[in-house]
């Protein structure tokens, strides 16, 4: 017999196919809900924590600076010691400062300030700070940087993204390899590459890289340790500056990086 229309199915496969769309529905709300309540909690985690780790390891980082002034008293082996105390603790101090920038930004705040940044010291100073976890790597760092313009940016958190990159090119790259940072004028703007010799991208994921927590096949394959924070936090830097980033990466035959942010303009305060 024809259903009448208008009125309510009887077929009880329409009612039964009916009732799992409305409970497949309502499992997906609640899944969401949930995924939205981790990410929460995730972020206040985050931010508690590195907020009370900051002030004992600033602490201890203090500590080692009277230490290493008084190096003359210690043994070669003390000195290396120190030493390696000393990084590590400025590694963890750095890796607490990207946890703390996370969460503000998680939180919709944009930590910074603007002045009149030199791109060309601030890219000098990143290399020579990572020549010595590329040298203990047994990878060579080569530089190329020719006068730029100005930047009207945070310096912060322009070394924040030269340190992101260049160690990440550092550590993706096996021994022996090398990593190439050229810093150039662009038109009106300024061109920062970071390249390197390692182990590659595959090209399915580059779309991926800038993602929260994302780790790459490669990353994992290779066991190379990470969070998966610091091409999301360089990104963020990047479209903070009014920038853009690119990468270019075949594996087996390394990755490239390029930057490229707006130089001095003369509606910015005190343009030179």
């Amino acid at each position: 017999m024809p259903a009448v229309p208008g009125s309510r199915s009887t077929d009880p496969n329409e009612t039964i196919a009916s009732a799992l769309e409305a409970a497949r529905q309502r499992l997906e709300l609640e899944r969401q809900a949930l995924h939205r309540e981790a990410d929460q909690l995730k972020d206040d985690f985050v931010a508690l924590v590195s907020h009370e780790l900051r002030t004992p390891l600033a602490s201890i980082i203090a500590t080692l600076e009277v230490l290493e002034d008084e190096t003359e008293q210690l043994s070669p082996d003390g000195r290396r010691f120190v030493d390696m105390i000393d990084r590590n603790a400025r590694r963890l101090l750095r890796l607490i400062g990207q946890l703390l920038f996370v969460s503000q930004l998680q939180a919709g705040r944009i930590p910074g300030r603007r002045e009149w940044v030199d791109a060309e010291a601030l890219v000098r100073d990143a290399v020579d700070l990572a020549r010595a976890s590329a040298a203990a790597g047994l990878v060579t760092v080569d530089i190329a940087v020719e006068p730029v313009a100005k930047l009207w940016a945070d310096p912060d958190r322009l070394a924040q993204l030269c340190d992101n990159l260049i160690s990440n090119a550092i550590k993706f790259t096996p021994a022996g390899g090398s990593v190439r940072v050229a810093l150039r004028g662009d038109g009106d703007r300024v061109r920062l590459e970071v390249r390197d010799s390692g182990i590659g991208i595959p090209a399915h994921e580059h779309a991926q890289l800038f993602e929260r927590f994302y780790r790459g096949s490669a990353a994992i394959e290779h066991e190379v340790p990470g969070t998966g924070l610091g091409l999301w936090i360089t990104d963020a830097i990047v479209r903070m500056h009014d920038g853009t980033i690119a990468v270019h990466s075949e594996v087996g035959a390394g990755t490239t990086f390029i930057v490229v942010l707006p130089g001095a303009q003369p509606t910015r305060p005190g343009a030179p």
